[in-house]
């Protein structure tokens, strides 16, 4: 009867959605797959700057589209008329973007999943415009040509304007709102248009100190960089760093002791904070399990300045170590200039500054195990370690393949960077030169920024591959992954 009462009263209330709603949607997907072709043809897409022009000439789609057929246009540079060569490959794509985006805003309205097939021909110009990107600035497939003289890569006299990075934006977000946003979430978000607000602050945040810092990265990665005109001012140089990276007679030196050390890091410090998580999970004096904690947590809040400066005192011909050595009548060594040690100091200070943050994630874990389960187990008669075995590691195998995923992606900025810089010397070069002592070493101490950004978008590429094939491996054999 109560039952009855509530759905009679509305308690068990839908969202309804209505008609207006779905021609807002529809009029929202239009205007977003409009707004790039008004953006194209009448917006400044590229521009073009070299030594035979006093300022940079910015061109519209519509002065593109004049170029097609002679792939020549005159443009007007203080007074003086002067023939430009437009690349008739970049005229014919800016003519592709305005078809692609005309056939999207007509199938807006058209049946009922004309959103969708709009936002998928978006999607389709958004990537045939990273396409051109790649294609024109990155690769010297495309040529232009000077007023004068032999044809040179597109980049070295053209660059992309404002025009193009808005083009693209609006592109996305017309595949965002077609292929996505639904018509029943129209009445949420009118109900909760408060909360999508607030939302917004932490995506803006994130967009300014987190996506764009990586865009520009990557941007910097093929361009030659000049103090004096930033990023954007700065010529295109297309893969040159990237050539530069893989020509370098140590480059295969460097990224075998990247790897080496990063997997000697990864499986020497895999077992040690499970074991002391598993070991403090089991004190049952409060006081004692807590003091355990924070000692060996402390590390982790050290620099490794100051990591260094205490293995100084404990490894150097003065230190500690050898102070006790020489007591027992052997000769004090330099432990921390010898080439064979280098490597095993770094080990063994790492996972004793990383311990106590490892240990932290692994009891968090164990707190959600089901202590029932112990319970029955011991009424059944299994003893600690078929408990440990069936109930404990199972419990935490989650987090267990979360940290190791992520250990495999970093693979190539595992090797510790930091830490090396600190514990470097001319003595161990050999073994020191990983990639971000090399991006430092190379980038900032020459100033070759382009260079150091090529080397860390080379680092970000091989990282996510190593995540999605950790996590698909995960998945296969272990039955479960990140997501």
């Amino acid at each position: 009867m109560s039952a009855l009462v509530l759905k009679a009263t509305g308690s068990t209330r839908k969202t309804k959605t209505t008609v207006s709603d779905d021609f807002v949607l529809k009029m929202l997907t239009f205007v977003c797959c409009v707004i790039p072709i008004v953006l194209v043809v009448y917006c400044p897409f590229v521009e073009r700057q070299d030594s035979l022009l006093a300022k940079a000439v910015s061109l519209t789609g519509m002065n593109l589209f004049a170029s097609v057929g002679t792939g020549k246009l005159q443009v007007n540079t203080y007074g003086s008329l002067l023939d430009m060569i437009i690349p008739s490959f970049l005229a014919f794509s800016i003519i592709a973007v305005v078809v692609l985006q005309a056939i999207a805003s007509i199938f807006c309205f058209v049946g009922k999943h004309g959103r969708k097939i709009a936002g998928t021909i978006s999607l389709v110009t958004s990537i045939g415009l990273v396409v051109l990107f790649c294609i024109t600035m990155i690769t010297s497939i495309t040529k232009a040509m000077p007023f004068k003289g032999e044809s040179v890569a597109f980049f070295e006299l053209f660059s992309y304007s404002i025009g193009y990075i808005t083009t693209l934006l609006f592109t996305i977000i017309a595949f965002a709102i077609g292929f996505f946003v639904k018509v029943e979430t129209i009445p949420n978000i009118k109900r909760f248009w408060f909360m999508y607000l607030l939302l917004l602050i932490p995506m803006v945040l994130l967009a300014v100190f987190s996506f764009y810092p990586i865009f520009l990265q990557t941007i910097l990665s093929f361009k030659e960089y000049n103090l004096s005109k930033g990023i954007w001012g700065s010529e295109w140089v297309g893969l040159q760093h990237f050539k530069s990276i893989f020509t370098d007679p140590d480059m295969g030196k460097i990224i075998f002791n990247t790897v080496y050390i990063s997997v000697l890091r990864l499986v020497s410090g895999f077992f040690p904070p499970i074991i002391l998580a598993l070991m403090i999970y089991e004190i049952n004096k409060k006081f004692l399990k807590n003091s355990i904690q924070t000692i060996v947590y402390i590390p982790h809040f050290f620099s490794w300045v100051i990591i260094y400066g205490i293995v100084f005192a404990f490894l150097s011909p003065d230190g500690i170590v050898n102070a006790v050595a020489t007591v027992f009548g052997s000769s004090a060594a330099d432990i921390l200039t010898n080439e064979s040690y280098f490597i095993p100091i770094l080990i063994i200070s790492a996972i004793w500054k990383e311990l106590g943050w490892g240990t932290i994630i692994y009891l968090a874990a164990l707190s959600s195990v089901d202590t029932g389960l112990y319970d029955a187990a011991a009424v059944d008669g299994i003893g600690p370690f078929r408990k440990l075995w069936y109930i404990t590691l199972p419990g935490i195998s989650g987090v267990i393949v979360f940290m190791t995923i992520m250990s495999v992606g970093n693979i190539l900025k595992g090797a510790g960077g930091e830490q090396i810089l600190m514990f470097a010397n001319s003595a161990v070069m050999n073994k020191a030169e990983v990639i971000d002592t090399w991006v430092y070493w190379q980038g900032l101490g020459n100033l070759q920024y382009g260079l150091g950004a090529a080397v860390s978008f080379f680092q970000s590429a091989i990282g996510v591959v190593m995540v999605l094939g950790a996590n698909k491996l995960s998945i296969k054999l272990a039955g479960r992954g990140m997501w």
